[in-house]
């Protein structure tokens, strides 16, 4: 490869300049692939033609300008800021920050249908008129500064919000006569304007000020009817004799740029939205209802352009093509709040929304702001870390989906909070059923945020059905009347009047749908079939009664007077989709830019299509468009024919597997879709697999089954015999997914599905442990036993066998389940199955503590943590905590209860596992509550019932109710805690919960004998008793006890009342429980004392108050030196006793205040 210009070779096809004698290869021939100048029209190797100059990125100045004089509007703008931003940042770094910056704020230049014309350093020049004249191209130029100077602001805000540094621009702008042409050597030409315009928008732009737009007078007079200015002013400019006259553009004075839709027989509906969103003060859905054509899409339209600027808009349009694509419109909600397009190259889609995200939640801490972005993120499609894809893998289907909801609903409200959004979701009925539940669910987390969501449907949707009525308006749109018709059809011809004499006949035809109405009055522009005369328009009877009389034909009928070139591109526009880039159809059609724009025209000015945005990813600008009715899309789509429906297909998919072959995953469901229409069912079939594969990792069950099911079909349409390995691998993930969302009876069957067909030896014994696990979680352990007894000595995975073995053994109380976990842990061991270790030791932690071997249990319980937190396996980390917490608190070891059940709780809420987080809550509630510390202890029990509430969970809300009780009691609030333990006792009695309605029993027993209500105490505790009993659950029993040796001891049983207290004190040693022993040896001194045994109510109150010391309770301490000091009082031991009553007081003042505080604050010290 060598220089054309001086002959020295290149070191690579790559190369963009010439060493030697610096000439310049900005072109790259298809063809051979080698570099090629400016001005080249063939390569310079291979001969072949080099793409037209109008393919080339307007960004890198290769728009070729026609030679000629012109007027035009030229703007440069300067970007200040970047010099304070390479003081901080890498010069990488920073490079990417300007290039994202220039996409960021240009976009008006092409929405406007400006011109780059060329960057210098920190500036843009650019050109409105000399590529697209047009005759407001003076408006359009100072529209596009105010615009770009928002979005600078925006960008600083949202993207350098963290850098410290504001990015600002300064802009002139000049409109007049230049000269549009070539500059340059004749090997390498730069096409530019140039002439005193261009110098004069310059100086302008220099003697602005930071975040300022000067525009000349030429300018002014030109725009000064659509744009407010400032006072003119006068500045010296260099090469200038005379001050330059400028000013400063304030604002459009009217609606420059939006859309003249004009409704008919819509004011009513108007009204109605406009009340519904002036006076909600919370968020509301409002859905706009009627058949294809009848204006729901002109009437949003309408009501949103109405709106304030500073109310930001969020339109989607759903797609049919993109239905079932999960997630499809969450994420293109979120796409369109951060401002990127879904094409745009992940690392540039990270790095926004990474950004963006920051800058809404800019209170919360830095881990609060990378859990919300890595959850958009996945909604998203974009790559995941190592230490997310960790926490996902540690949660449980219903967790991820439900904190899914809970981050996106986090970034709406903080979106909301920055400024007042409306969200649109044209055509609904066409969104994916993914992304409409988890909407239903996030808009019910938003009902405090004052934001509004707009439906457009043509039928109701009744997943929204949920959501309380006072929140939902519903508009069913009705056809026009014939008085509506006939003004519109004035509307569409430009008259006052339209002869009656056919107004029936019209109405019949038209049905009073206002799309059929557009559509018939085209037709009849068409044909020729109505002529005006005096501002009436008079339309020819027989030409209206040969007028097709269906709206698919009338609109087909419309489009047969389209040129064959511009039929082909609406053609292979309608095949994208209801949104289609125009590169996606350059590329099916194989034209250049220029062809591009020709055929676009015709279309626009039909009102068939419009541009919808445009997109700027790395330098390239890629406009998108929209059909302006489906139901158009639909004709044009459903009139090719079948071999060029079929030919679009295959070359669109084919495009894109080569155009994003590295963000492939992305467009799966897109290429199932046109492989399928192309027949090519085999590529077809491939991406169905891909797809169900893709949603099982991502752990969308649903969507993986219905992709499963369509890959399975596709197999079975193919021909394919059922003990195809595809089939067989398709059974077993769907056996899975069943068994991950606890439908059993379902894993169960495909799993025997894949059996049947399974021939290999391992698949064969995976499938027979998979079938043993479904059994084993439906209680069926002596199937799943018989199962892995028979692979015992075939199977490799010999280690997780042995686990579920031990597993089942545990549960079924079989005393070989410890043999079994001490004989596994080597084997998994020594094949780094840590994941299964970690549960087998678990398990064996588990057996030594119900076996009262508790040092064996934390050694086993801690090992098992360990193993778990080398593969960061959260779930299992969880487990561990609480266990180790709860055997901790048994112990006596309160600091490491507290320490583990605290950390149960932060891993909870690192995987949102809302069950395990309220367990955890409640186990350090009662720890608290037993120290004395109320406040927090209440603190962790209201939210663990309001977590309850939220995943629908009775048993947890049953158990924080019961706590909430025992606090009530503690503290002397007797009323809220006959409350709180009634309605424990309603939940426990309704869902079948024994021995929690037997506690309750305790409860409400321990009040009445508190209130003196002595004749319900007996029958309470005897009902509870039994329950214990049978459930042999040794700790309760020991509290039925105490209870019942209260109730003899005020009733003045003293000796049946002690029997009772050393049962207590027995139980409670037999369970390891020693708060419940030191309660039990504390009433057992006061039996001891009113019995005047006073020594060995002293030793008892002495054992009572060490305990209390060990558990670290200063509560019980407290009660502990109270009573002590009472019996010192009775026996005048005044000094103990007043040492007594100082330690009970310094005891109860480090706790919160309960009943207890009074009666010891208050007790006198003896004289």
């Amino acid at each position: 490869m060598i220089c054309f210009n001086c002959g020295y070779k290149l070191p690579s096809s790559d190369s963009k300049e010439c060493s030697l004698c610096g000439m310049k290869f900005p072109l790259k021939c298809k063809v051979c692939g080698s570099p090629n100048p400016m001005m080249a029209k063939f390569c310079f190797n291979c001969g072949a033609k080099i793409g037209s100059q109008g393919e080339r990125s307007s960004i890198q100045n290769f728009d070729i300008l026609p030679e000629s004089r012109k007027n035009v509007a030229v703007l440069f703008a300067d970007v200040s800021g970047f010099t304070a931003l390479s003081e901080k940042m890498d010069p990488e770094e920073v490079r990417g920050i300007i290039n994202d910056c220039f996409d960021y704020i240009t976009k008006p230049v092409y929405e406007l249908e400006g011109t780059i014309d060329k960057y210098i350093g920190d500036a843009v020049m650019v050109l409105f008129g000399a590529k697209y004249p047009h005759a407001d191209d003076p408006i359009r130029a100072v529209v596009c500064a105010m615009k770009m100077m928002e979005l600078i602001n925006k960008f600083s805000q949202e993207v350098l919000h963290d850098k410290g540094v504001n990015l600002s621009l300064s802009i002139g702008v000049n409109y007049g006569l230049v000269v549009t042409g070539s500059v340059g050597n004749y090997f390498d030409k730069d096409y530019t304007v140039i002439g005193d315009t261009v110098n004069t928008a310059q100086r302008l732009q220099s003697s602005a000020a930071r975040g300022e737009i000067l525009v000349s007078q030429s300018v002014y007079e030109a725009t000064k009817d659509v744009i407010n200015y400032s006072d003119p002013r006068e500045i010296v400019v260099k090469n200038k004799e005379k001050p330059v006259k400028c000013y400063v553009p304030i604002g459009v004075a009217k609606d420059y740029g939006k859309d003249d839709i004009q409704l008919v027989e819509r004011d009513h509906e108007i009204n109605l939205l406009n009340t519904i969103f002036r006076d909600a003060e919370s968020s509301k859905v409002i859905f706009v209802l009627g058949e294809v054509g009848i204006g729901k899409t002109s009437l949003i339209k309408k009501f949103t352009s109405d709106l304030d600027n500073n109310i930001k808009r969020i339109w989607i349009n759903s797609d049919p093509a993109y239905q079932r694509k999960a997630y499809h419109l969450i994420s293109n909600i979120l796409y369109n709040v951060i401002d990127v397009s879904p094409e745009t190259d992940n690392n540039t889609k990270k790095a926004r929304l990474m950004s963006y995200v920051g800058y809404i939640l800019k209170g919360r801490s830095k881990d609060e702001v990378q859990r919300n972005y890595d959850f958009l993120a996945f909604v998203m499609g974009l790559d995941r870390s190592k230490d997310f894809q960790d926490i996902l893998n540690s949660m449980e289907y219903h967790d991820i989906k439900r904190e899914l909801i809970n981050q996106l609903s986090i970034f709406i409200k903080g979106l909301c909070m920055n400024q007042q959004v409306v969200f649109i979701v044209d055509d609904i009925q066409f969104a994916d059923s993914v992304s409409v539940d988890i909407l239903v669910e996030l808009i019910k987390l938003l009902f405090d945020v004052k934001t509004t969501f707009i439906f457009t449907s043509t039928y109701e949707i009744e997943a929204f059905n949920t959501i309380s009525p006072d929140r939902i308006y519903t508009l069913k749109l009705k056809k026009l009347s014939k008085d509506g018709v006939s003004f519109q059809i004035c509307q569409l011809l430009g008259c006052k009047n339209i002869d009656g004499g056919l107004n029936d006949e019209i109405y019949q035809l038209t049905k009073g749908n206002p799309l059929y109405v557009r559509e018939f009055v085209n037709a009849a522009k068409r044909e020729g079939k109505f002529v005006i005369k005096n501002n009436t328009v008079y339309f020819n009877l027989q030409g209206v009664i040969s007028l097709p009389r269906n709206l698919e034909s009338i609109i087909l009928s419309n489009l047969s007077g389209l040129d064959e070139a511009t039929t082909r591109f609406l053609e292979a526009a309608s095949v994208i989709g209801k949104e289609f880039n125009l590169s996606w159809v350059r590329s099916l059609l194989d034209v250049d830019e220029d062809e591009m724009e020709r055929l676009i025209k015709l279309p626009v000015q039909l009102n068939i299509i419009s541009p919808k945005s445009v997109r700027i990813t790395s330098g390239a600008v890629d406009r998108v468009y929209m059909f302006e009715r489906d139901t158009v899309r639909e004709v044009i789509y459903n009139s090719i024919l079948n071999k060029n429906r079929q030919y679009y297909h295959r070359k669109l998919g084919e495009m894109i597997e080569s155009r994003h072959r590295g963000e492939l995953e992305y467009f799966y469901e897109i290429l199932c879709m046109h492989f399928e229409a192309a027949g090519l069912n085999k590529k077809a079939e491939e991406y169905y697999r891909k797809t169900a594969e893709k949603y099982k990792r991502d752990f969308n069950y649903d969507s993986a089954l219905e992709y499963y099911d369509r890959y399975l079909q596709a197999i079975k349409n193919e021909g394919d015999e059922p003990s195809d390995s595809k089939a067989l691998h398709a059974y077993m993930d769907i056996g899975e997914i069943y068994f991950l969302m606890a439908e059993y009876d379902r894993a169960l069957e495909y799993l025997n599905l894949a059996l049947k067909i399974a021939e290999m030896a391992d698949d064969i014994y995976s499938i027979k442990l998979m079938i043993a696990k479904v059994y084993e979680e439906k209680d069926q352990y002596n199937e799943a036993l018989k199962i892995i007894e028979e692979i015992e000595h075939r199977i490799r995975q010999i280690g997780k066998l042995l686990q579920q073995k031990c597993s089942i053994f545990q549960k079924q109380g079989n005393p070989k389940a410890l043999e079994i976990a001490e004989k596994s842990e080597e084997i998994l061991l020594r094949n780094k199955d840590y994941e299964n270790l970690a549960e087998t030791l678990n398990l064996a932690g588990i057996l030594y503590y119900t076996r009262g071997d508790m040092e064996n249990a934390l050694f086993y319980l801690n090992k098992a943590y360990n193993y778990a937190e080398k593969i960061n396996n959260f779930r299992i980390m969880v487990n561990e905590s609480i266990n180790l917490g709860i055997i901790f608190y048994t112990m006596g070891m309160i600091s490491k209860a507290q320490e583990y059940f605290n950390k149960s709780i932060e891993l909870s809420k690192k995987i949102s596992n809302l069950a395990n987080y309220i367990s955890s809550s409640i186990n350090l509630g009662i720890l608290y509550l037993d120290k004395g510390l109320f406040r927090r202890a209440e603190q962790l029990f209201m939210e663990s019932m309001e977590k309850a509430y939220q995943i629908s969970s009775m048993y947890k809300l049953c158990l924080a109710q019961l706590n909430m009780g025992d606090l009530m009691y503690e503290i002397g609030d007797f009323a809220k805690a006959f409350e709180y333990y009634n309605k424990s006792l309603e939940i426990a009695e309704s869902q079948g919960l024994p021995v929690e309605a037997a506690i309750n029993y305790l409860g409400i027993a321990r009040l009445n004998l508190k209130l003196g209500n002595y004749e319900k105490v007996p029958g309470m505790l005897e009902n509870a008793y039994k329950i214990f009993t049978d459930a042999e659950e040794i700790s309760y029993i020991s509290d039925y006890y105490r209870y019942r040796s209260i109730y003899e001891l005020q009733s003045n049983n003293l000796d049946t009342a002690l029997e009772y207290c050393n049962k207590s004190i027995s139980a409670a040693m037999e369970s390891r429980n020693d708060m419940k022993k030191l309660k039990a040896l504390r009433l057992k001194g006061i039996i001891l004392a009113n019995m005047g045994d006073y020594a060995e109510a002293l030793q008892m109150y002495e054992e009572s108050i060490q305990l209390a010391l060990q558990l670290e309770s200063d509560y019980e301490a407290a009660k502990g030196f109270y009573r002590r000091y009472s019996l010192f009082c009775v026996l005048e031991r005044y000094e103990e006793a007043r040492q007594d009553l100082e330690e009970a007081r310094k005891a109860i003042g480090r706790i919160d205040k309960c009943r207890w505080t009074q009666i010891i604050q208050q007790s006198n010290y003896p004289n």
